[in-house]
């Protein structure tokens, strides 16, 4: 029989012992897991999420940086319009995956 994995919410095999995609420990019926393991895995996954798009963000960022810069000659004439928009969109996508962080962290703590 297929069932849902209360980890990360995968289609697996009743059969197994533990998910083969997160590893939790499913039990005799399928179904007994604790609650609070499965969210704490659901967590830790949004968060490796947001972090990876922060470092894509970072990346896009400081690699708009370096185009406005090798575009204006040194800040010597004025930078192209897609490098600043380049640049801008890391910076703004950054931001705000940040800011989304720390609200997230502050609410979680008021809980």
């Amino acid at each position: 029989m297929i069932i849902q994995c209360p980890g990360c919410n995968k289609r697996i095999s009743s059969r197994y012992k533990a998910c083969p995609h997160c590893r939790i420990q499913i039990g005799d019926s399928g179904e007994g897991v604790d609650p609070e393991h499965a969210s704490a895995r659901l967590a830790m996954q949004k968060r490796h999420r947001l972090q990876t798009q922060m470092y894509i963000a970072l990346f896009i960022l400081v690699g708009g940086a370096v185009w406005v810069w090798a575009g204006s000659e040194g800040f010597v004439k004025e930078p192209g319009t897609l490098s600043l928009a380049t640049l801008t969109a890391g910076a703004m996508w950054y931001i705000g995956i940040r800011i989304y962080m720390i609200y997230s962290k502050l609410r979680g703590s008021n809980r």
